[in-house]
């Protein structure tokens, strides 16, 4: 999972560098994704946006991702998932269900090319 240090006093360099980090973060899902990444019914779902940032950040981690087509098949897969579905739509704040989403979208997402 993404360990980025919290700290009140971050350099500008440090600022940057999580800025171009989660910019090329939004940037990939969209390309891939597109506008219904967060939007998995007409809404958008907080739930659904924490565990696919975090799932696909920490998949960013491994390397540059080289098949936006398996990242959205990825994605696909994760909606399709029971145990997921239910922790992106019941008790979404449960931190047993955080920690099930977190983890289910981060397995997801670690094979994609």
């Amino acid at each position: 999972m993404i360990s980025w240090p919290i700290t009140e006093n971050i350099t500008d360099e440090y600022a940057k560098i999580l800025e171009n980090k989660f910019s090329n973060l939004v940037e990939i899902i969209e390309k891939a994704i597109g506008p219904k990444a967060f939007r998995p019914r007409s809404t958008v779902n907080a739930a659904v946006v924490d565990s696919v940032m975090v799932g696909v950040a920490d998949r960013l981690d491994q390397g540059a991702i080289s098949s936006y087509s398996d990242l959205s098949n990825a994605y696909d897969l994760l909606l399709d998932n029971d145990l997921y579905y239910n922790s992106v739509n019941r008790a979404t704040a449960d931190e047993e269900n955080v920690r099930k989403r977190l983890e289910l979208a981060s397995r997801a997402f670690r094979s994609v090319a």
